[in-house]
């Protein structure tokens, strides 16, 4: 699951609605759009008081120079990527690249060397269904692999290169998005009842998958088709706990702590939600999509910490235009925030999709003209 999924159902459901509906709903409704707690904004304009240290990272994103990129157009298939999903900086500075496309793992290092490769489509013990993200686990080069499909997989790459598989923990709820916490593994859960411990949008998983605790809610809607559509999200994990969520369609971050309460929400006010409708059709069966009139819409891409106490929410417009020209998203609106207060700031509109910091390197993503791995050196 991830934004991609969001587009190809906006350009489905604009071309297949010409059947007369019964009844139109028309989504985000009001009961979900309520905020709770600390409400925090962020704008294109900043607000008078923001953190030093936040205005200080914040200048280091806006001067970054492009001075490399992993991946190739064409060549040696070590060096072709797929659709990048997802890419990971280890804490030794290994790039992971979760391709959705090969279903794989392709791993490099800094200077875009390939190291490996794990996975392919099928269901053995290294296989790979729908990889989500990666993550790496311990100080050595061992890594583990969210897989909705087939669990979360864990791997050992010994001092010789071969990569083998330690254990592999099996999902018991659909899930869509996952990090990793010193405290466990943190997912966003695919609603499918409407109480309950079903209805917690988190979970709180150990190593073996089994569920620790739950919490933060779900889009709320009696149709189950709008509740997983609209309670698709974005999810990230802190070095000191904190959990951060946002629903794709919806304008808000939100702030956990490590017991699963709300610390702060944020409000992005530029966010331009999209008019959602979810339609009754004669035959009883249920559609759901934008507007097909008006299909302009943010999604948030992104939501992850680069630094500690720091945290990035990247947002995607997406117009009739963008839509026409075939480059999904009109512009790409980056956001920093400070995960203790909830205190945020815009960067920019001309950075791509951010994976993670390390050594004074910034490491980005783009699928688009071709798949590859940016670098980035910060002052």
């Amino acid at each position: 699951m991830s934004w991609i999924r969001h587009v190809l159902g906006a350009a489905i459901f604009l071309t297949a609605v010409s059947a007369r509906a019964q009844e139109v709903v028309v989504h985000p409704t009001k009961e979900n759009l309520s905020t709770v707690g600390l409400v925090r904004r962020v704008g294109r304009q900043d607000l008078p008081t923001l953190p030093a240290t936040l205005l200080a990272l914040r200048r280091q994103l806006r001067a970054a120079e492009r001075i490399d990129y992993i991946g190739t157009l064409d060549g040696s298939p070590e060096t072709v990527l797929g659709q990048i999903r997802d890419v990971t900086v280890t804490p030794k500075g290994t790039v992971l690249v979760t391709d959705r496309a090969n279903r794989a793992i392709r791993a490099f290092d800094a200077r875009g060397t390939p190291l490996f490769a794990v996975g392919r489509d099928g269901s053995g013990p290294t296989d790979l269904r729908t990889p989500i993200a990666s993550w790496s686990t311990g100080a050595g080069s061992d890594f583990a692999v969210f897989d909705a499909a087939l669990g979360i997989k864990y791997f050992h790459r010994d001092s010789r290169g071969t990569v083998t598989l330690k254990k592999v923990a099996p999902l018991t709820v659909a899930m869509s998005a996952a990090c990793a916490t010193g405290n466990g593994i943190i997912a966003l859960a695919m609603p499918s009842a409407d109480a309950g411990d079903a209805a917690h949008l988190v979970r709180v998983l150990d190593s073996d998958g089994h569920q620790i605790r739950s919490f933060g809610s779900s889009y709320s809607s009696a149709t189950r088709l709008v509740r997983t559509e609209m309670s698709e999200g974005q999810i990230g994990c802190t070095a000191d706990g904190t959990v951060l969520t946002s629903m794709v369609k919806l304008p808000y971050v939100v702030a956990y702590d490590t017991a699963g309460r709300r610390m702060w929400t944020l409000l992005m006010n530029d966010f331009q939600i999209g008019r959602q409708l979810e339609r009754r059709m004669p035959d009883g069966r249920a559609r759901f999509g934008l507007d097909p009139d008006n299909p302009t819409a943010s999604f948030t891409l992104q939501l992850r910490e680069i630094s500690p106490g720091f945290a990035i929410v990247q947002v995607g417009l997406m117009t009739p235009q963008s839509l026409k020209d075939r480059t999904i998203w009109s512009r790409i609106d980056t956001y920093l925030i400070d995960t203790r207060s909830g205190s945020a700031a815009f960067v920019s509109s001309t950075l791509p999709l951010i994976a993670g910091v390390a050594s004074w390197r910034l490491f980005a993503f783009e699928n688009d003209p071709y798949p590859r791995v940016l670098v980035y050196r910060l002052p």
